[in-house]
């Protein structure tokens, strides 16, 4: 096996070229994790961002590493003093998670002068991501169609018509809602389906149920499912 670590260290007093080396390290490791993300995520906003911070997450615990050595007493003046930042922000995904831990994590590996588990960690991870990403269990998001139909009560569409149209061109989905509202200010029943794709032909199914009653409403539009 490749022997990563340095010789003669000295974790009280590190030497210029330790530290050098420490922070290359914990850098080029953060970056291929960071270029794994970048490569097996879809694009969004703030991603570039993201990639940042685990690049310069890493870095930084190398420094706070590197800052408490063997000492105790440093370990508890970094603590106490770290104690007093919050941090509120939310990761909308749990997989962001893994991989802000495992940047800190090689960061924290290379502050230790733990060279080999930090090199045969990224290269473990990188690789078990890049499987992942071409098997069914990428968990990437899906996009989702979604189709409303609006109608008044006296009209002669209803959801066992919708539901016919659809089951004829082999179009998968789901009741959201149905909302029937009988008041003053509207007299109309809403349905709203979730669909597994887009619909061959959403013209003409607007056309026909049109000839049915031309005071119907429907709107369809495509979101991202990240559940």
């Amino acid at each position: 096996m490749i022997d990563f670590s340095l010789h003669d260290i000295n974790t009280d007093h590190p030497s210029l070229w330790s530290v050098t080396y420490v922070m290359l390290m914990a850098f080029v490791l953060s970056s291929t994790i960071a270029l794994v993300y970048h490569l097996t995520t879809p694009k969004r906003i703030g991603l570039g961002q993201f990639v940042q911070t685990m690049v310069l997450g890493s870095i930084g615990a190398a420094i706070i590493v590197l800052a408490i050595g063997d000492s105790v007493g440093r370990g508890l003046g970094i603590l106490g003093a770290l104690a007093i930042i919050r941090f509120r922000t939310t990761l909308k995904q749990q997989r962001d998670i893994v991989f802000v831990f495992s940047a800190l994590g090689v960061g924290m590996a290379c502050g230790m002068y733990g060279f080999n588990v930090a090199v045969i960690g990224t290269i473990l991870l990188s690789v078990l991501v890049l499987l992942f990403r071409i098997t069914p269990l990428h968990g990437l998001p899906e996009t989702r169609y979604m189709l409303r139909v609006a109608f008044p009560l006296t009209s002669p569409i209803n959801d066992q018509l919708i539901n016919a149209y659809l089951t004829r061109h082999h179009v998968e989905f789901e009741l959201l809602r149905k909302e029937t509202s009988h008041d003053i200010k509207s007299q109309q029943t809403e349905i709203t389906y979730l669909l597994n794709e887009p619909l061959p032909n959403e013209i003409k199914l607007i056309e026909e149920l049109h000839i049915l009653d031309d005071k119907a409403s429907f709107r369809i539009w495509s979101r991202i499912d990240t559940e």
